[in-house]
């Protein structure tokens, strides 16, 4: 009994002391500036928002198919604004696996595979879907052929993990990548730049945006090339394959004839004339090579950068399209409405799967999808 007394004594002194040394340890630290990690937040939510003064809070996300704080969103979902994007380098989809947890983008043969948390589609074919869908303002991407998006001129992409079937329909099994496009801005704004590197690489972009009409009517418009030489060798006839020659363009017209309506109409057109992500075999022993007439496993290559081709990899994709927005900010909510029309050609693609210099497996076709959406 006298032992619990003491105790209790001890903790009441205890107590005390941390009540009388909490307010001059405020008072103290009052006039010393933030700590660099709460600073680097509000650093972050600038470049997540795009405006100054934005606390850690501000951060706006569309995952739930309307502006909310990512902190009032239900979902699991990471945003990635441009300028962090342009920090690691990233230049397409495919290189959002190293900013994003939990995702993972695999190429092959101009098809990708995105899984998110592990769960996704290895189903290959011009003709399948990811089981993680991808959409570019609001507008879904059919096809895995057309998942690779260039990032260019965007203001954020936002990854959302899990499935989300409810808000995107079947093809979010494993979750969600949205891409928000830049707005046209009431204000003169313009940027251009351009890389280049080894393998004949290079890689240029431009934008300008500013109004038309002063508060009525304001545009943007943007432009990028991207292109290297063949990454592989034909050992066959010396020729580089694995090329990419790719450039697009879009732009976008906003009109704001009322101060609670906005109507925004945009177009795109891209093209790719080269071949990226040429298929490579690893098993000299497996089929076809076995049954090639200069015997079992020749020729063969072990270089994963080298091969024999009876063909020469042509992959040439074209897309275009456009999307009409019209919202409406009323007393009683958001009404939005989304009408959009896109047309993806894909081919003729000639692809030599066998690496060897018999024609023994190839792969010849061509496919044409065209979608016309409208929702609201």
């Amino acid at each position: 009994m006298r032992r619990t007394a003491m105790a209790d004594y001890r903790m009441a002194l205890l107590i005390a002391a941390a009540g009388y040394c909490a307010p001059a340890w405020a008072q103290a630290n009052a006039g010393r500036p933030e700590s660099p990690a709460l600073a680097g937040a509000d650093e972050e939510a600038v470049r997540a928002t795009g405006r100054p003064g934005a606390s850690g809070d501000e951060i706006v996300v569309t995952a739930s198919r309307r502006e909310q704080r990512l902190q009032d969103t239900a979902l699991t979902v990471n945003a990635v604004s441009a300028d962090r994007l342009d920090a690691a380098n990233v230049t397409d989809t495919a290189g959002l696996q190293t900013t994003v947890p939990s995702l993972n983008i695999a190429t092959s043969a101009g098809s990708s595979f995105v899984y998110v948390r592990g769960v996704g589609s290895n189903v290959f074919g011009s003709f399948t879907d990811n089981s993680v869908a991808t959409y570019v303002d609001g507008i879904y991407i059919p096809r895995n052929t057309y998942a690779i998006q260039e990032l260019f001129d965007v203001d954020r992409v936002e990854v959302l993990r899990g499935p989300q079937a409810t808000l995107y329909g079947r093809n979010a099994t494993g979750g969600v990548i949205l891409i928000s496009t830049a707005a046209p801005t009431d204000t003169v704004k313009a940027s251009a730049d351009f890389q280049v590197g080894n393998h004949d690489s290079l890689r240029a972009r431009g934008m300008i945006s500013g109004p038309l009409v002063d508060g009525l009517l304001s545009a943007r418009f943007s432009a990028v090339r991207s292109k290297h030489a063949g990454y592989s060798k034909d050992l066959g006839t010396g020729q580089r394959y694995d090329d990419k020659d790719f450039w697009a363009v879009r732009g976008a017209l906003r009109a704001t004839p009322a101060p609670n309506l906005t109507i925004t109409l945009s177009g795109n057109y891209s093209k790719e004339n080269g071949a990226p992500g040429t298929i490579k075999a690893i098993d000299p022993n497996a089929f076809p090579f076995v049954t090639t007439p200069a015997g079992p496993g020749a020729p063969f290559s072990a270089d994963p950068r080298a091969s024999y081709h009876s063909v020469v990899d042509s992959n040439p994709m074209k897309s275009y399209g456009g999307n009409l927005r019209i919202v409406l900010d009323t007393s009683i909510g958001v009404l939005q409405t989304n009408t959009a029309y896109n047309r993806y050609r894909l081919g003729p693609t000639v692809l030599d799967l066998d690496d060897s210099i018999v024609p023994l497996l190839e792969y010849r076709g061509q496919l044409s999808t065209t979608a016309l959406l409208q929702k609201s």
